[in-house]
């Protein structure tokens, strides 16, 4: 995620926010969280009278939730939601009226959720057996399950995404569309792309559950242990007898893990 689309005067006066969102289809939830940043113009809070200090509190500091029903076509609500969210937002980036004659703007600076929901908010497919899965890079499904050299992957910029967007929308039928579309690893153009400040190819932060305690974590501890017990360095006795003899506690022994 990056904050250089904030303009530098603004940034130190950043206060963050967050909405809540759940999304539901056949008992499955998913949870996005968009965090909103307030660019502070009011005086200090112990300037304002009582009523005007709790109308600032309650503006930075209360979720907003909404339910997301995506049970009849999940594409299309997500992307209604998102009008919805785009249209509150765009009325914080032109400024909020507070008591006093106040004024407080606000920007989206981050969309967070699962790679699913982020990729739905961002216009990116959805389905990460296609040909270009990722919306932080252009590499291939080959290359996404074999390479593990960080630097041979190309970033997406901010340039070559908006002329794949005029592309895309410049296709003369749907057939050409859609092998556009599954070129880029773009569905369509998301409407967070109007706000100011915001970027799909910058602001959809990394799913850490997914990608990394569902992902790098596992395969990296067991490349780990095939490494120490081929070395001789642990034997798997040794690692099972860890395993039995660690004291979990309480909380953590319905999580202990099963021996190798």
């Amino acid at each position: 995620m990056s904050l250089d689309n904030i303009p530098s005067k603004y940034r130190s006066k950043l206060q963050f926010n967050h909405f809540v969102a759940i999304g539901k289809k056949a008992d499955i939830y998913r949870w996005l969280r968009a965090g909103l940043a307030l660019a502070e113009t009011c005086p200090r809070e112990q300037s304002l009278p009582n009523s005007a200090r709790r109308e600032q509190s309650l503006l930075r500091t209360r979720p907003r939730e909404e339910s997301l029903n995506s049970d009849s076509c999940p594409s299309l609500n997500h992307y209604s939601q998102s009008a919805s969210l785009q249209s509150d937002i765009k009325k914080l980036e032109k400024g909020i009226e507070l008591l006093l004659s106040k004024t407080s703007h606000g920007c989206l600076i981050a969309f967070s959720g699962d790679n699913l929901a982020s990729h739905s908010a961002g216009g990116f497919k959805e389905g990460f057996t296609a040909l270009h899965p990722c919306r932080t890079c252009d590499a291939p499904l080959a290359m996404v399950r074999e390479c593990v050299d960080v630097k041979k992957f190309v970033l997406r910029t901010e340039e070559a995404y908006q002329e794949q967007l005029q592309l895309l929308n410049a296709a003369p039928n749907q057939r050409v569309r859609l092998e556009l579309s599954k070129d880029f690893g773009v569905n369509r153009e998301p409407v967070l792309n109007e706000l100011n400040f915001f970027s799909v190819v910058k602001n959809l932060p990394p799913d850490a559950m997914h990608d990394l305690f569902e992902g790098c974590f596992p395969i990296t501890i067991k490349i780990l242990l095939c490494k120490v017990i081929g070395d001789g360095i642990l034997t798997l006795e040794q690692i099972n007898q860890g395993l039995r003899n660690f004291d979990y506690g309480y909380s953590e022994k319905k999580s202990k893990p099963a021996e190798i």
